[in-house]
């Protein structure tokens, strides 16, 4: 909860000040910062294959098992894990 109240102030305030004055390290606050991208990053990931994997299974008319899929979605270079 702190460190969203520093991202939020942070283009008004310096980070070092901020964390200073919540007795929090900055190194913390960048480490939290830099791991809150990574997730958004996997999430965006996450949700382009969903639609990949949903665009196959549509052409192939609902009909495709996972066997199918894999073997399709292998066809473009995405290899997923059984």
């Amino acid at each position: 909860m702190k460190y969203e109240a520093i991202k939020a102030n942070s283009s008004m305030f310096s980070v070092r000040k901020m964390c200073h004055a919540l007795g929090l390290k900055e190194g913390n606050y960048y480490r939290w910062e830099n791991q809150q991208r990574k997730v958004k990053q996997k999430k965006e990931s996450e949700y382009w294959l969903i639609k990949k994997i949903e665009e196959v299974f549509i052409e192939s008319k609902m009909t495709y098992g996972y066997r199918k899929m894999r073997r399709e979605l292998k066809k473009e270079n995405i290899f997923l894990s059984e």
